[in-house]
């Protein structure tokens, strides 16, 4: 069983993990201008400003000034890949534009 290291439900009810291996092995390295907004990252998911479906199927949660300083002009991406109901963040990242795919949802402001 995959050590968590969150759990958060998404904007429809649905839990969202993170695997502490995926943190540490790739978002951490790959991606570590992330790494000290966990918390960001959860509310992201929670309550993103828009939503994107790839053609691989996963979804891509956005919001622009998540975080502020540098990062202010800048979206905060989770990509996720639901299975039945249940994801799992794959990567995050911090992207100067609206992730790719297709809109299947934007915040109405």
């Amino acid at each position: 069983m995959p050590d968590w290291l969150f759990e958060v439900s998404d904007k429809d009810g649905n839990i969202v993990r993170l695997a502490r291996s995926r943190w540490e092995m790739h978002i951490r390295v790959k991606h570590h201008e992330v790494s000290q907004y966990i918390e960001e990252l959860k509310q992201l998911i929670a309550a993103p400003m828009v939503i994107t479906r790839d053609s691989e199927g996963d979804l891509h949660l956005a919001t622009m000034g998540a975080v502020g300083g540098k990062w202010t002009n800048l979206y905060l991406e989770a990509v996720v890949r639901y299975k039945e109901n249940e994801g799992q963040v794959l990567t995050a990242h911090f992207i100067g534009r609206v992730p790719k795919g297709e809109i299947i949802w934007l915040k109405r402001t």
